[in-house]
């Protein structure tokens, strides 16, 4: 009897399941929302090598784990990080991927939809599991929501942020990474400049701790202080939510992607966890392995990166100074980035021994 999975969400984490499904013989069911896959704006996300740092190369796992041949719009090979005084510029062959994002040809999400088979039934939105749980062996949330994980009482907040984001028009390297921290427009969060190409780049600003209708003025503050003219074509505004999820499964349900609280608290970033949860989920529904300790470790370097979160929101502009500063050292620049040390795991404790020491502090919100 062949297995019946439906997957609620195409997203990337839903896309890389059902690749996966499809690789051991199963079509999933897919259920979408939306009238497409990568939802309704684009926009351009990176994977920094320094948080996968367990991992050698993330993209090359993919391939080698699972299959998945996942291509960048560019390979990052400089990141600029402008303080609040300070500049430091990081160089090196391989810091990072660029991808586009969204519903647009060549993003991530289109990629994905191309390499599989499987039915998806778009404009379908599922607000209600128990009949599916019903009808499928297994049912795996892929919704980049918490809806289900509050329902079913595994979700616990950590962190929300509204983020606000600009197509921009201009001249861009494709392989720069351009940050900004100032307290001032961005509180504990920061600000980014990706490129699509040599004309286009995305602007984005992270806000965490305000209220949506406060972001326009953080916006605009942010664009008056780093003396942005750059012609806007398109924006949009989004809210993230950033929480641990425990357990990953209820009966046959399988939280994964941004539904299983894979988006680490720290800068946001989660698409490369996203698409291994997919992949491990599939995996583990097949082989029936226990999904909870599969994923283990992703939690285990979330609840790190909520330690350098806990940090951001104790510094002033003083202290972000002084990290970019130490960024630009070139002894420190280097122990980072140029060898293999899982930075995470031995910052995280030096940052939740010694910050308050040094800065001492009181979070910000």
């Amino acid at each position: 009897m062949v297995m019946k999975v439906a997957i609620v969400g195409a997203g990337i984490s839903g896309l890389a399941c059902a690749y996966q499904l499809e690789s051991y013989g199963i079509d999933p069911i897919i259920f979408e929302a939306q009238s497409a896959v990568g939802g309704g704006y684009n926009h351009v996300a990176a994977i920094l090598q320094v948080f996968t740092r367990s991992i050698k190369d993330p993209l090359r796992y993919e391939k080698y784990k699972y299959d998945i041949p996942i291509q960048p719009t560019a390979v990052i090979n400089k990141i600029i990080m402008n303080g609040p005084t300070k500049k430091s510029i990081i160089r090196g062959n391989n810091l990072g991927y660029f991808f586009v994002r969204g519903p647009e040809e060549g993003s991530l999400e289109s990629n994905l939809f191309k390499l599989i088979k499987s039915n998806i039934n778009f404009n379908t939105k599922i607000d209600d599991l128990e009949p599916l749980k019903r009808e499928f062996d297994y049912v795996v949330v892929a919704t980049g929501s918490n809806q289900f994980t509050k329902l079913y009482g595994c979700w616990q907040d950590l962190m929300e942020t509204w983020l606000k984001g600009a197509v921009i028009l201009g001249e861009f390297d494709p392989n720069v990474l351009m940050m900004w921290i100032n307290i001032v427009y961005a509180k504990s969060g920061y600000a980014y400049l990706a490129p699509y190409d040599s004309r286009r780049a995305l602007l984005a600003l992270m806000v965490p701790y305000i209220k949506k209708d406060e972001l326009e003025t953080n916006w605009q503050t942010f664009l008056k202080i780093e003396n942005i003219t750059n012609e806007r074509v398109e924006e949009f505004v989004i809210q993230h939510k950033s929480g641990n999820v425990y357990p990953h499964t209820v009966e046959n349900v399988y939280f994964v992607g941004n539904a299983g609280g894979i988006l680490e608290p720290f800068l946001g970033f989660g698409q490369f966890h996203a698409l291994l949860s997919g992949s491990i989920a599939a995996k583990c529904i097949v082989e029936a392995k226990d999904y909870e300790q599969e994923i283990k470790y992703i939690h285990e370097e979330f609840m790190k990166m909520l330690t350098f979160r806990k940090a951001l929101d104790a510094l002033t502009n003083r202290g972000f100074d002084f990290i970019v500063g130490l960024l630009g050292f070139p002894g420190f620049n280097k122990i980072i980035y140029n060898t293999g040390l899982n930075v995470v795991r031995y910052a995280s404790w030096l940052v939740d021994n010694a910050y308050n020491r040094f800065w001492g502090e009181k979070p910000l919100r």
